[in-house]
């Protein structure tokens, strides 16, 4: 009975794992899935590391002096620039009203966004190679998710179109300039600049949370593996081992969740801040 049991356990790990890999599967790595969204954020001025459509943590570099971190440095200029216009108008408005805060706390969310997303990128080689090396120790019998390269790309683009009407909306208190070009003359070069700098910014805030929400189903899919494993064995005998093994892999996956956690906390609590009071402006026209 015990053979038996033991030869069903072996057949269920090899089916398993016949079921998880497959030649592509390193376009389902953590690395390979988040590397569209990573490299369209450069275009945007955010995450400037190099090296992140390589096949593992070992591409990845950061250095401050490198071409993406200028164009960052230099969206932050521009960001800064339209956060001071809107200060310099509160501060001279007769009345300060809820929906004409709107456009500082935009750039001012949007600067800080971009500033948590530099020293993030300091940090991600760290990150992804913290996260392969436990994706190596669930390749042998969980492999990489199923399909989840495609679930980050469909995420990403329902994400995206379906801001596109908030985003619209929103730049309604920013996309005029009204503010800027009460303090200076208008020149058509400075309009461009300006619309150029308040599109990153537009960019910026949708992307924070399309990055949030990836990362979070990165780290819900690999616990689920684990669970989808033990479930694989229920009702069936099996040694010390394995639930040693099971032990060792959940331990790296709460350190693995807590340093990811360390690290992007800042822009979850921006992130949601700054769509709670939004939804709040919102709630708040909607009523007056």
């Amino acid at each position: 009975m015990a053979g038996r049991k033991q030869s069903g356990r072996d057949s269920l790990s090899a089916t398993f794992e016949d079921d998880h890999t497959w030649p592509d599967a390193s376009c389902n790595s953590f690395q390979r899935a988040l590397c569209p969204l990573l490299v369209a954020g450069q275009c945007f001025a955010l995450m400037p590391v190099s090296g992140l459509t390589g096949h593992d943590a070992s591409t990845l570099r950061f250095r401050w002096r490198s071409p993406r971190v200028a164009y960052s440095v230099l969206s932050l200029v521009g960001i800064l620039l339209h956060l001071y216009f809107c200060l310099r108008e509160l501060c001279t408005a007769h009345r300060v009203t809820y929906s004409a805060c709107a456009p500082a706390v935009f750039f001012a969310v949007t600067f800080l966004a971009t500033i948590f997303f530099m020293f993030l990128a300091r940090k991600w080689p760290q990150i992804v190679s913290e996260w392969q090396t436990v994706e190596h120790t669930m390749l042998k019998f969980h492999g990489y998710p199923r399909n989840f390269g495609h679930r980050c790309k469909f995420c990403a683009a329902s994400m995206l179109t379906a801001s596109t009407g908030v985003d619209v909306i929103r730049a309604f208190y920013t996309i005029w300039f009204e503010q800027v070009f009460k303090a200076t003359d208008y020149a058509l070069w400075k309009a461009l600049l300006l619309q150029v700098s308040n599109f990153v910014a537009t960019f910026t805030w949708s992307y924070m949370d399309m990055f949030v929400t990836l990362v979070s189903m990165a780290l819900t899919q690999k616990y689920l593996q684990l669970y989808e494993r033990l479930l694989a064995f229920r009702g069936e005998v099996t040694p010390p081992a394995f639930w040693r093994e099971a032990r060792e892999l959940y331990e790296n996956l709460c350190c693995l969740t807590r340093t990811v956690d360390d690290h992007i906390s800042h822009l979850v609590l921006l992130s949601l801040t700054s769509d709670l009071y939004f939804i709040c402006l919102q709630l708040f026209n909607s009523l007056t």
